[in-house]
């Protein structure tokens, strides 16, 4: 069966489906073929969920696939030849072989911090920081001073 991964040949279909180049996927499926194995061992071998996700290539390319396209498993599953049920399954355990690989990388970056002292620390070792934040509603200040102050700079939808 014809999958998206069969027709993706270049650099610029690599990048728009992976988020990857050609050479930078292909250095990354060694390291998810070695995290595969340290985690499954013997079961790995026998580990043939579909013919689609057969080798180590198709699968790390459907756990890419899905983290930059984000597609529902519906959609997902057609997209590779199986039931949405069953490409759900498939990602939630080669997500956990991705975040595995890239942890033993050491390319994984700090996502929380339950401490105070721990968040300071991760605050000073750090060379970028990303804020994942979202705009919230605030109500409409009286002044006109505090108005300019809090108004972000959007316009109004056009009716």
């Amino acid at each position: 069966m014809s999958t998206i991964f069969t027709n993706v040949k270049t650099d610029r279909q690599f990048s728009a489906t992976t988020g990857f180049t050609k050479i930078q996927f292909y250095d990354l499926v060694y390291e998810f073929d070695q995290t595969e194995q340290d985690l499954f061992g013997e079961r790995l071998t026998n580990y043939q969920p579909t013919k689609v996700l057969s080798n180590v290539e198709e699968r790390l390319f459907f756990t890419l696939y899905y983290l930059k396209v984000y597609p529902t498993f519906d959609v997902l599953g057609i997209c590779f030849g199986m039931d949405g049920s069953t490409a759900e399954q498939h990602i939630q355990q080669l997500q956990f072989v991705l975040e595995k690989t890239l942890q033993r990388l050491k390319m994984l970056p700090a996502r929380s911090s339950t401490e105070e002292k721990e968040l300071k620390l991760l605050l000073t070792t750090a060379e970028k920081i990303f804020v994942d934040a979202t705009e919230r509603r605030l109500q409409r200040p009286e002044n006109q001073a505090d108005q300019e102050e809090a108004y972000s700079g959007k316009k109004k939808h056009i009716r």
